[in-house]
């Protein structure tokens, strides 16, 4: 849920310039990274805030967004529902083909497949789908419910079924579902550790949507584990105020001590701003620990596509975000920062910051002109990176080892939303990214 586009009264500050302002790295790799579009002869289907998994060549696509920007309470659209995606997609990301399944109107036990920011778990040929808000009343015309529902399904038979000649069945991807308050969470993220799930950070939204309240933050990890018989138990809440965030990036860290997480920016402060220092989470002993960090996160908050690499030489994690929205931004003409858009806070960004996690602590690095790079346009925002399969180290992560100097392709960058302007509203609307960009990494 953004709020990027209110005019908020906030004081101009500028900083001091890029080159004394951001980190450089020490024992870890110094790269850039660049996009260039890819040439497709057709429209891909355009969405955000949504739920993705891929099986080969294959990616699945269920919920978000169809429009850029989700409005404000004034124009009685917000979260408008004609917007909210009511078909699974597949796309053939060899050739960039497509096919899509509609999704039934009345069949309400769907309706969470229509929402927008579910958390979502890959694990295997398994997708697990966690809250997201959208509705559950077919009379209602805007959002306002956050699914309090866990459903499993089956990826490779999701695709099947989307796939089949006059559409399929998609109740027959269905594994398991269950429900219980716990699990009423919207712009969170979800990771799964053995058989235990974590449901960490983000919100419960309740009514329809107005931007001078607040949903109820869960400033938690939540843990639970999902049963066949359609229930879960065995939670615990791990409750800390460094987690009184939603709608950030985390990214996974291989460290000697094992995978944990760093939770990247997010929003909303007492002040109506980001949160801009790093907390790192890790599992151990039936217990959460929660660690936060001292630097000072300069943009790209707000939840964008995100790049994950390991270096095991220098045993570095490197998280690439790519544009977005974010506190700062740049100004090229003066070389400095500048908080907000001439006092509108959070503005669209076009920067790409890569954070180096290394000895317990994060270092960023920000490209900027004319010496570095940024995002082609005003994108990023609720969009995915998809990594080339043939360089994933685990998961979604890619081994830098596997990596050529020069210039790799290492994935793309698909959907979410494009702004004319860094501070949206009528005059400079905001729209879907239908372009897909190849990512490339550059080095010597």
């Amino acid at each position: 849920m953004k709020t990027a586009s209110r005019n908020f009264i906030a004081a101009l500050l500028i900083i001091v310039a890029a080159s004394s302002c951001t980190s450089v790295y020490m024992a870890s790799p110094a790269f850039t990274v660049s996009l260039r579009a890819v040439n497709i002869k057709h429209y891909l289907p355009g969405l955000q805030s949504f739920a993705w998994a891929t099986e080969g060549n294959k990616l699945l696509l269920i919920g978000g967004r169809t429009e850029g920007f989700h409005g404000l309470p004034s124009d009685d659209t917000s979260f408008n529902v004609k917007k909210a995606n009511d078909s699974i997609f597949v796309i053939n990301l060899v050739d960039y083909s497509y096919r899509a399944l509609a999704l039934s109107k009345k069949d309400t036990s769907f309706f969470q497949f229509s929402s927008s920011n579910m958390e979502f778990k890959q694990a295997g040929d398994t997708l697990y789908l966690v809250g997201g808000f959208g509705t559950r009343d077919t009379a209602n015309k805007q959002s306002n419910y956050t699914f309090n529902t866990i459903t499993s399904v089956k990826i490779s038979e999701m695709i099947h079924q989307v796939e089949m000649q006059n559409g399929g069945d998609p109740d027959r991807a269905i594994l398991n579902r269950a429900s219980s308050p716990f699990l009423a969470v919207t712009g969170g993220e979800l990771i799964k550790i053995n058989n235990l799930f974590y449901l960490m950070f983000g919100q419960h939204y309740s009514g329809i949507y107005d931007i001078d309240n607040s949903g109820k933050y869960t400033s938690a990890v939540r843990q639970f584990r999902f049963n066949n018989n359609n229930t879960i138990s065995d939670t615990l809440s791990f409750i800390d105020t460094n987690l009184h965030r939603r709608d950030l990036n985390v990214a996974p860290l291989i460290q000697n001590e094992g995978l944990s997480y760093a939770g990247y920016g997010g929003v909303f402060t007492k002040d109506i701003s980001s949160y801009n220092h790093p907390v790192y989470l890790s599992f151990a002993g039936g217990k959460v620990i929660v660690k936060p960090d001292t630097l000072t996160q300069i943009t790209n908050q707000y939840e964008c596509a995100k790049a994950f690499i390991y270096d095991p030489s220098s045993k570095s994690d490197i998280t690439i975000l790519f544009g977005g929205i974010g506190k700062f931004q740049y100004n090229e003409k003066t070389k400095k920062w500048e908080n907000g858009d001439h006092g509108a806070p959070l503005p669209f960004v076009k920067s790409i910051t890569q954070l180096v996690y290394q000895n317990g602590y994060s270092q960023q690095k920000i490209q900027l002109p004319p010496s570095g790079l940024e995002m082609p346009a005003l994108i990023g925002s609720d969009a995915i990176f998809i990594p080339d399969s043939s360089l994933i180290y685990s998961e979604h992560i890619i081994d830098f080892s596997k990596l050529k100097p020069g210039s790799s392709p290492i994935g793309i960058i698909f959907g979410g939303i494009k702004s004319t302007f860094p501070t949206s509203s009528g005059p400079y609307p905001t729209f879907l990214n239908k372009i897909v960009y190849w990512v490339y990494l550059n080095y010597k």
